[in-house]
């Protein structure tokens, strides 16, 4: 159980500093910068890896949580919906204002989620 809280919290972290990068990426605007860029997409890719971890320690807890289950399955289609939109918004020439909104708020619904998953983990229920 501590090894899932590890994990999920860990990813948590990894959101919030992407979530920097990401705002940063936009405050500054095109063309942007190589390393910002390279360094969104690295915390992007261990986001996925550290989910795709959590999600398979949690598969170990002896009792399932159902609630924290239902968290980490909106964590994981707004992952989806957030890497999509991003390589949209990597390959687009122009600035999707929808794509860009829907960019935000998966991320923000994505954080919520983890943050609701290690709450409801930690719940003696």
């Amino acid at each position: 159980m501590e090894l899932v809280l590890f994990s999920a919290s860990m990813t948590g972290v990894f959101m919030l500093a992407n979530a920097r990068v990401g705002g940063m990426l936009e405050r500054y605007g095109q063309p942007y910068g190589r390393v910002r860029l390279i360094v969104h997409g690295l915390l992007c890719f261990t986001i996925v890896a550290g989910y795709g971890v959590t999600v398979d320690l949690f598969q170990s807890v002896p009792y399932r949580k159902v609630f924290a289950m239902t968290a980490f399955i909106v964590t994981g289609a707004t992952l989806l919906v957030n890497v999509g939109t991003g390589f949209f918004l990597l390959s687009g020439r122009t600035r999707n204002k929808v794509l860009i909104m829907v960019h935000r708020i998966a991320s923000l619904i994505m954080l919520f989620s983890i943050v609701f998953g290690i709450g409801f983990l930690r719940l003696k229920l």
